[in-house]
């Protein structure tokens, strides 16, 4: 019985999308390299990658989406009854172990996301969506029915600045770990956090005009 040549498995398709995309787009510009060229450079069909990524920018983007994503979906993963300021320490932390096991990976999206216009303008709608969904996860911990309050949103701004702040500072700086520098902004969010307490306590819920 002869047997065809193993397959990769879907993961392994996935990567290599990612892969061969990112050292194309690399070469020669995102802007310039069709899915076609892509699909070639691996030996699959346009319709495979599309099968894995709706859109060529995807590629891209999809890799960084972890970074994204882990600020709302850490805060959900955390115990309801936890202070809101400690949910937001341990989301960091959760962030920070994501971050480490794909530095290079990260960095090399990023700096082509900075290349190109239409990967800033996707990615700057990124940023929005997960601002939206942090502000929600907040304001359901913090009894609020406007996820547009001022306390809300000084919440998601200043985990926001936090988390990606210092990441980008991590990403310039090389063979620094991420956990030292990421320590600032952990203090940061515990100062802002005994800051609203104390805010709290002599003011009443800050007015949400």
């Amino acid at each position: 019985m002869i047997h065809s040549p193993a397959q990769p498995g879907r993961r392994e398709t996935r990567a290599a999308i990612i892969e061969t995309g990112m050292r194309l787009f690399e070469a020669r510009g995102f802007d310039v390299i069709t899915v076609d060229e892509v699909a070639a450079a691996i030996g699959i069909s346009r319709r495979t990658i599309f099968r894995h990524f709706a859109t060529k920018a995807d590629i891209v983007l999809q890799p960084i989406l972890v970074g994204f994503r882990a600020l709302p979906d850490g805060l959900c993963a955390q115990p309801p009854d936890l202070p809101i300021g400690q949910a937001l320490v341990e989301t960091l932390h959760a962030l920070v172990e994501a971050l480490e096991e794909q530095r290079g990976l990260v960095a090399r999206h990023l700096r082509l996301v900075a290349q190109s216009e239409p990967l800033r303008a996707l990615s700057r709608g990124l940023i929005d969506d997960a601002m939206d969904n942090l502000r929600l996860e907040l304001a359901q911990r913090l009894g609020e029915k406007d996820p547009e309050a001022l306390q809300v949103t000084l919440w998601a701004e200043i985990m926001f600045v936090a988390a990606f702040g210092g990441r980008n500072l991590w990403l310039l700086v090389e063979e620094q770990p991420i956990a030292p520098i990421i320590a600032d902004s952990v203090q940061a969010i515990r100062d802002f956090a005994n800051a609203m307490e104390s805010w709290s306590s002599q003011r009443g819920p800050p007015c949400n005009s």
